[in-house]
């Protein structure tokens, strides 16, 4: 039976044919490119996104800011990144972060906070989109910190964006 609901009122999934599948990256530095294309799509034009990323939905600005998923990566070894492709095309359609803590850390390890350091302090405006920034991460990630401590548990970033739940 054919819906009588406007088009733009008909859920996305029913609209869609396109059938998707979830894929672990592995090698996260070739997928760089189309995630940060992906992610500037989606979030560029909220205000948090512009405090966290800046330069705009510009090639260096993606550049930058897949720069630091690699480094995060790095850093955080209980990350994984799992992507969103359409079955047929094997074109990547989203992504997620998620870090799952399995055991226990000492407050020295769960307490740190990212630094901001995208933000020059020269002008005005830069010092203002730091502020945010910081006040945005001390908002998310003292949340979460308040809440679970070092004690195990999953967390899942999107741009930033942050759920946590049990383990």
């Amino acid at each position: 039976m054919r819906s009588k609901l406007p088009r733009e009122l008909i859920p996305w999934n029913k609209l869609s044919k396109m059938p998707l599948s979830l894929i672990q990256i592995k090698c996260l530095t070739l997928s760089i490119p189309r995630m940060m294309e992906i992610q500037f799509s989606a979030f560029d034009s909220e205000p948090y996104h512009r405090c966290l990323y800046p330069g705009g939905n510009t090639p260096s600005a993606r550049a930058a800011a897949g720069l630091r998923v690699i480094q995060e990566r790095e850093h955080t070894p209980q990350q994984e990144v799992v992507r969103c492709v359409d079955s047929d095309t094997g074109v990547m359609v989203g992504f997620v972060k998620w870090i799952f803590y399995r055991t226990g850390r000492p407050e020295s390890s769960w307490s740190k906070r990212e630094k901001v350091d995208w933000w020059g302090v020269g002008e005005n405006e830069n010092k203002e989109m730091k502020r945010k920034a910081e006040a945005y991460l001390e908002t998310t990630e003292g949340t979460r910190q308040r809440i679970w401590g070092g004690r195990p548990h999953a967390c899942k970033y999107l741009d930033n964006f942050q759920l946590s739940i049990l383990d």
